[in-house]
């Protein structure tokens, strides 16, 4: 970061730097010595070396008074030369030419830098935007985790690669045992700092094989490729024992137990909507039969 930091204050008073000196040798030569002859040799020699300056400038998003001292020259070297025409009253008409040319590339490269910085900066703030909106339409704002149509989307992915590789992929519905009491008694924050830890804790368990969902309320989704299937059951217990055991909140500790449905594909079915269903019946059978349980 240090780095960053300090070539960005290098590149902007080295911006500064080149303005100041452009302009000063161009003044001394038009306004102090007169001298045409040296002017169009400096005109020839520094015409890259000072139009390269707007172009650092807006390519290197340097700082705003590097930017500004951008147009200190544009404006200088023009007010410099029409002091120097004017001043001239049998100026050579070469001369004439020669900065007018100067000053009207000058502008040119500096508005094209300018204009293709802001089109830079439009692109990255739309592909920002683009990123956001995605994350709104895709994620659930309170965990971070995929959303419901996220879920449906990354399940109809994973089932189309297990499809193709002739795996299968596991499909765990968990609901919270007693959420509502907790929430009510807490408070809404409380609840939600609990639903929070327990999407951290789902996370954890599938990261790097698997994707976790809010489904709705304190209902999770826990999709995963099956690496092993004699695991099956373990990983149905782990999910089972991530929301079973004891978690810290900011001022107390709350235990859980939760009620977890699992379907696998493709035994149990091959449409998105198919696996999601039954993994939900098999949650609310856990439900029905006393909770706190796993049921395929």
């Amino acid at each position: 970061m240090q780095r960053r930091l300090s070539a960005y204050q290098a590149v902007s008073l080295l911006t500064v730097w080149n303005v100041s000196y452009v302009l000063i040798k161009l003044g001394y030569i038009t306004l102090v010595r007169h001298d045409a002859q040296v002017l169009t040799y400096t005109m020839s020699s520094d015409f890259l070396y000072t139009s390269a300056t707007p172009m650092l400038a807006y390519s290197m998003g340097v700082a705003p008074y590097a930017r500004r001292a951008v147009w200190v020259q544009v404006y200088g070297v023009t007010a410099i030369s029409v002091i120097f025409v004017l001043g001239r009253q049998f100026s050579d008409v070469r001369e004439i030419y020669s900065l007018l040319q100067f000053c009207v590339v000058l502008w040119g490269v500096s508005y094209s830098a300018k204009t293709f910085s802001r089109t830079l900066s439009r692109l990255w703030t739309s592909q920002q935007d683009n990123i956001r909106l995605n994350q709104l339409a895709y994620r659930d704002e309170l965990t971070g985790l995929l959303n419901r149509r996220g879920m449906e989307r990354e399940l109809g992915q994973m089932l189309a690669e297990a499809e193709a590789k002739q795996t299968q992929v596991l499909i765990c519905f968990v609901d919270l045992d007693g959420f509502k009491p907790i929430n009510d008694t807490l408070g809404h924050q409380v609840g939600d700092e609990l639903l929070q830890k327990v999407a951290q804790r789902l996370e954890k368990i599938v990261e790097g094989w698997g994707q976790v969902a809010r489904f709705s309320g304190d209902e999770f989704v826990v999709l995963a490729h099956v690496r092993q299937p004699d695991l099956l059951h373990e990983h149905a217990q782990a999910f089972h024992e991530a929301v079973a055991r004891p978690i810290a909140l900011s001022h107390q500790i709350v235990q859980l137990t939760a009620s977890a449905g699992i379907s696998i594909y493709p035994q149990d079915g091959i449409t998105v909507q198919e696996l999601l269903r039954r993994a939900d019946i098999a949650m609310f059978s856990v439900k029905h039969a006393g909770k706190n349980s796993v049921q395929f």
